[in-house]
């Protein structure tokens, strides 16, 4: 089973807790369309670029925000198919200060491979991105097919392109490039962990972590995320001491900046929890796990899957100690 808890707890943290912000959500189609089915009860929008078969403008969109004024939160389904061209990349740069001005919470749902050339192409635009919010399928076909669902035609496909650590020289570029480039990095390291390419996927969430660490600083909520991704690998290369030192470093970064009830924060409880199974020490573990399960029922609740799978996370720690009554109830 795919774990998805972070993911669904950093939404829950925006219906509750986020008054404004542009917020992207990468998922194949019919992954944004299962997390939209979860929220359709909620306080939320949902305009679907599927069905409207619409190019991006900015009128369009604010028309139909106005049209639903209280709203916790806007979803804006397959934005990858409002992307018909370079020409609507301009458009969505220049329109990004409008948009901000609308005050409102509006997730941008894309695929992968639209969220790069984004990156890429309308930089001006992601650089007002506050959180990347990344849904896995749960059941994951080839990459290739994954990556490349239903992209417009005209746009190169990066994965052919990018076969080779070709880092590009990005000191001299502008900040707002540099971050986006530092996305771009990191969406292709998640490519490569995915083909269990662990070492050139170190590579380049160390220099997206560089970069975001000489733009942004440490303290930054991004640089903590860098730090989290590069504590995964880490773990995937069996260097726990190393995937120790990061996931500590992002634990910090969010509790100075989140505070310990925030979501973030409870997905950096988890993974350094993780971290601690894997060098079996168990009582950290446990601490840690617990904490993490103690944000979920607070934000999502105790129904919710994700909450189930801290109840897990716990159950296996419990095992691992032969604590087998305490492995069953959770």
């Amino acid at each position: 089973m795919i774990d998805n808890t972070s993911a669904y707890q950093t939404i829950g943290w925006i219906l509750d807790h986020s008054d404004d912000g542009f917020f992207s959500l990468i998922a194949s189609e019919s992954m944004q369309s299962q997390v939209a089915a979860l929220y359709k009860d909620s306080n939320v929008a949902v305009y679907d670029y599927l069905l409207q078969q619409d190019e991006y403008t900015f009128q369009a969109l604010k028309d139909w925000i106005c049209a639903h004024p209280d709203k916790n939160a806007y979803f804006l389904l397959n934005f990858q198919r409002a992307l018909l061209g370079d020409q609507i990349l301009t458009r969505l740069n220049f329109s990004r200060d409008m948009l901000r001005k609308l005050n409102k919470n509006i997730i941008f749902c894309m695929t992968r491979t639209a969220d790069d050339l984004l990156n890429k192409g309308a930089y001006d635009f992601y650089s007002y991105i506050k959180l990347v919010i990344v849904f896995q399928d749960e059941f994951v076909g080839s990459l290739k097919d994954q990556a490349f669902d239903d992209i417009p035609a005209g746009f190169q496909r990066l994965e052919e392109c990018n076969t080779q650590l070709d880092i590009e020289p990005y000191e001299q570029w502008p900040e707002e490039k540099q971050l986006a480039y530092a996305i771009s990095l990191s969406n292709r390291a998640e490519a490569f962990i995915q083909e269990c390419r662990y070492s050139d996927a170190r590579c380049l969430l160390e220099t997206a972590l560089n970069i975001k660490t000489a733009v942004l600083g440490t303290e930054h909520p991004s640089t903590g995320v860098s730090c989290s991704n590069l504590a995964g690998v880490y773990r995937d290369l069996g260097d726990y001491a190393k995937a120790l030192e990061y996931s500590q470093k992002a634990l910090a970064i969010c509790e100075r900046v989140f505070g310990t009830e925030h979501p973030s924060t409870g997905t950096c409880y988890n993974n350094l929890a993780g971290v601690y199974r894997d060098l079996g020490d168990y009582a950290k573990a446990l601490e840690y796990y617990q904490k993490d399960l103690a944000i979920c029922e607070r934000v999502l609740g105790v129904e919710h899957p994700s909450t189930g799978t801290s109840y897990n996370n716990l159950a296996g720690v419990y095992r691992d100690l032969g604590d087998y009554a305490k492995a069953l109830e959770y």
